[in-house]
């Protein structure tokens, strides 16, 4: 026989053959125990994962499974911005694609908590779509945050989020529908409304009997709330334990909320000179104040009014006789801006500062005033390794010191912080929000040994 006739004879041989192979690798695929499916899903990234999902029921939950280990974040945020830099906080999830968030948000939106979500008006249909994919299958969200909505956004909602309890506008413009705060948010504790315009203006005037916190902030380009509106929010909430006075603040408004809001706990307010002229402030007590922001407009000049001087009396006229965390904002730091906390019992300290960090005899002043300090945070733009040795040694009960340099690298420093530091205490990684900066790097002192 030639060996053309002995190969046409095979032929049909050899292509059943790798048919049966193929045959038998397709089955044996599919029918391979989950724990072996998993150890193969798991090499997989994020876009092809949720490409599995559409397979079969039993892909989904295996995929869920891994996504829930691999992917497991306090916060997923979904941007449409094209120049939205990625988030450095290793416990949020970041999605930019449609191609993975709609899959994502149709798979895993009912097992989501925490959402942001960050528009782009460029892309209405892309918008659009995200809005009814979280309309419809985020129904367990606890906090969602919403940047830079378009007119009109969330128009279609026709089911409350019954489990939301913050709630947070940034930017772009907020409806009238979506803004029935107690209709769509039964359970709202916390809302925050920043530089957001709004189709009805009194949504703020509702009275919201689980809210305790509320911040509403304002700027130049969009001046919606009236001074009349913010009035009506304190009037109508009374129970408010947080509140932040941002929108131009001034003494008679100190005075207001301190009048009204006989729980608050906490308040952040902005101070301009211009607000707080020398001659117009009488002395505030906040009774039952324990955390106080103060966002203090600087700029080329030093804060002279009466709001960081003594009275007649030689007594400060911004008493908070229960404080115990204290924060300040500024352009530049002075010593008056804490010198009325000095008789408090602070033991959380923050200071920030946009030109400026605090020299080793301004920390090692405020840490004799203020023995129990559990947790500082600074910049350390103007201090040595040494400094900071320092500082740590002289505060006793402190536990975790959050440092950032904000003018060069801090690598350098922080190696040099290593090789010095006491033993009990070490340096790690760790994200630390302070305003609208983040500080990468802690020093913590570490449990002793039994």
């Amino acid at each position: 026989m030639s060996k053309r006739a002995a190969d046409e004879m095979a032929a049909p041989t050899q292509q059943l053959i790798k048919r049966s192979k193929s045959e038998k690798l397709t089955q044996n695929l599919i029918d391979l125990h989950d724990d072996y499916l998993e150890s193969i899903f798991k090499w997989l990234n994020l876009k092809d994962l949720l490409t599995i999902v559409r397979v079969s029921k039993r892909f989904e939950e295996l995929v869920g499974s891994i996504i829930s280990r691999q992917y497991a974040k306090d916060l997923l945020k979904i941007t449409l911005y094209e120049y939205d830099t990625m988030d450095k906080d290793p416990d949020v999830l970041v999605l930019r694609e449609m191609s993975s968030i709609l899959p994502f948000l149709r798979c895993f939106g009912s097992s989501t908590s925490k959402l942001m979500v960050r528009f782009d008006e460029k892309n209405p249909k892309q918008c659009l779509a995200i809005e009814d994919y979280v309309l419809k299958f985020c129904n367990e969200l606890k906090e969602l945050t919403l940047d830079y909505c378009r007119k009109g956004a969330f128009d279609r909602i026709e089911k409350p989020f019954q489990q939301v309890e913050i709630l947070s506008f940034t930017g772009g413009h907020l409806g009238h529908n979506i803004s029935k705060f107690n209709k769509w948010f039964p359970k709202l504790r916390s809302l925050t409304i920043s530089h957001a315009s709004v189709a009805n203006k009194y949504c703020i005037e509702e009275t919201m009997p689980s809210l305790e916190h509320m911040s509403v902030k304002i700027g130049s380009a969009s001046k919606v709330f009236s001074k009349q509106n913010i009035d009506g929010s304190v009037r109508s909430n009374p129970q408010l334990r947080s509140y932040n006075l941002n929108n131009g603040c001034k003494p008679r408004d100190l005075r207001f909320v301190n009048c009204e809001l006989k729980q608050l706990e906490k308040l952040e307010f902005w101070i301009h000179p211009q607000n707080f002229e020398k001659g117009c402030i009488q002395p505030i007590i906040f009774k039952e104040v324990k955390e106080l922001t103060l966002d203090i407009y600087d700029k080329g000049f030093m804060v002279m009014n009466d709001l960081f001087e003594r009275d007649s009396s030689k007594k400060h006229r911004l008493v908070c006789p229960k404080l115990e965390q204290l924060e300040v904002r500024c352009y530049h730091l002075y010593e008056k801006y804490f010198d009325f906390a000095r008789g408090n019992n602070l033991k959380k300290l923050t200071m920030f500062s946009q030109y400026d960090g605090p020299s080793i005899e301004f920390l090692t002043e405020y840490a004799s005033h203020w023995p129990n300090l559990t947790e500082v945070t600074i910049q350390v733009d103007s201090l040595s390794a040494d400094d900071i040795v320092e500082f740590i040694e002289s505060c006793r009960h402190l536990q975790r010191l959050n440092i950032s340099d904000e003018r060069k690298d801090i690598v350098p420093k922080i190696e040099e912080l290593k090789a010095k530091l006491p033993q009990e205490w070490k340096v790690v990684s760790m994200i630390t929000k302070c305003y609208c900066y983040d500080f990468e790097h802690s020093i913590i002192r570490q449990a002793s040994a039994p």
